[in-house]
């Protein structure tokens, strides 16, 4: 038996104060509504992801949400799993100039945990100064908040969670 505090983390990244910016947080402001067992976190990361690395290095997946420019549409979702997570955004960093995947591969060094990590993002419309989202991602975010939910649902219900 392991001394994982979670199975399942999820991290709202982003800046309230940047518009578009702060989706992941506001998704997981939406999450933290629905019933979970207590193999499963939520964490309204904001821009400081080094705080939390107690937390993602006790953990078996991670699963995290921010804003993402891929170059389609506003509200377009992407999902990056480990094999293609390079093609994530990199220059996420909070004030410590510590990336999500930085911040990662520094737990995994600590403690091999997470064993996952999978990112969701969402294609912005604006990241400028200014408070709440832009109509075209307040439109999509349903969608996104879905996904999350059978990806949490999945790795929850997986025999493979029970042996991490």
């Amino acid at each position: 038996m392991n001394n994982l505090k979670c199975k399942v983390l999820v991290l709202g990244i982003g800046n309230l104060l940047m518009s578009d910016d702060g989706l992941g947080v506001y998704v997981a402001q939406w999450l933290k509504q629905e019933n979970w067992p207590q193999e499963v976190s939520i964490l309204e990361v904001g821009t400081s992801v080094l705080n939390y690395i107690d937390e993602i290095s006790c953990s078996c997946y991670v699963i995290v949400i921010d804003a993402v420019r891929g170059g389609e549409r506003p509200g377009s979702i992407y999902c990056h799993r480990d094999d293609k997570i390079m093609q994530y955004v990199l220059d996420r960093q909070d004030a410590h100039s510590f990336s999500v995947l930085q911040a990662v591969e520094l737990a995994r060094e600590l403690t091999g945990y997470p064993v996952k990590l999978i990112i969701y993002g969402m294609e912005p419309m604006h990241i400028n100064y200014g408070q709440g989202l832009s109509p075209l991602v307040i439109k999509a975010l349903p969608m996104l908040v879905n996904q999350v939910i059978k990806e949490i649902k999945s790795y929850n219900s997986d025999r493979t969670i029970r042996d991490c």
